[in-house]
């Protein structure tokens, strides 16, 4: 049995998401001075975080998944 992680959406389409982040970190020549410079770093900032927490999610659900395909074929060690 195979397990994968499903794209859940708009917000779990990682290279969508990330070309967002990519599209946001392209600053015009006068962005500090724009008005929304703040809240652009903001954005950028929570984006990279929600990004760096997906990626921790998928690896362990990659642990976990490799784990049960051990189980699967007859490894017992992960038992206590």
């Amino acid at each position: 049995m195979k397990l994968t992680l499903k794209k859940l959406g708009g917000i779990f389409d990682i290279e969508k998401f990330k070309n967002e982040i990519d599209d946001l970190e392209t600053f015009e020549a006068d962005f500090w001075n724009s008005e929304n410079s703040q809240e652009i770093l903001k954005t950028i900032s929570a984006k990279k975080k929600l990004l760096e927490e997906y990626e921790n999610l998928n690896g362990l659900f990659e642990d976990v998944s490799t784990i049960i395909e051990f189980i699967e074929m007859g490894d017992n060690s992960f038992e206590k």
